[in-house]
């Protein structure tokens, strides 16, 4: 029993470092995603506008920070059944989470990534505000006289 216990402990190690590999792995891919969509962008001749980067980026931040997300929850959720398995909670070789998702506390990695998502968020605008200065102010007095007067 000690040994198949040992065995188990074992593969969940093996599940959790695939799933934080993951989870490297899908941020490196956002920063070289990102990066490319504002290397387009920046260039001289981009084919790319405002809206079009803005709209791209959005959708590029909100993809990548929901898989991270979840990723980083299921890899949560097998901590937990780590402890389960390693305090003697689960009697048979069971991988199943099932009973775990619902109980696990997803907010503090939901906030802490949220972090990292909404800066590069930041950086997006500011790229788009330097680059077409001229552009940014335009459309910010048009708004500012459509509903501020």
């Amino acid at each position: 029993s000690r040994k198949c216990n040992v065995e188990h402990l074992k593969m969940i190690e093996d599940v959790i470092n695939r799933l934080a590999n993951n989870a490297f792995t899908i941020k490196n891919w956002f920063i070289i995603v990102f990066s490319g969509l504002l290397t387009i962008y920046l260039q001289k001749d981009a084919s790319l506008t405002i809206w079009h980067t803005l709209l791209l980026g959005i959708i590029v931040i909100i993809c990548f920070y929901s898989l991270h997300v979840q990723y980083l929850w299921l890899e949560r959720c097998y901590r937990e059944k780590y402890k389960e398995v390693r305090l003697g909670k689960c009697e048979d070789f069971d991988m199943s989470i099932q009973n775990l998702k619902k109980t696990t506390f997803r907010n503090k990695y939901i906030s802490f990534t949220f972090m990292i998502y909404l800066w590069a968020f930041l950086f997006l605008i500011i790229t788009v505000i330097v680059k077409d200065y001229d552009t940014v102010c335009n459309l910010w007095c048009s708004y500012c006289n459509l509903f501020c007067l």
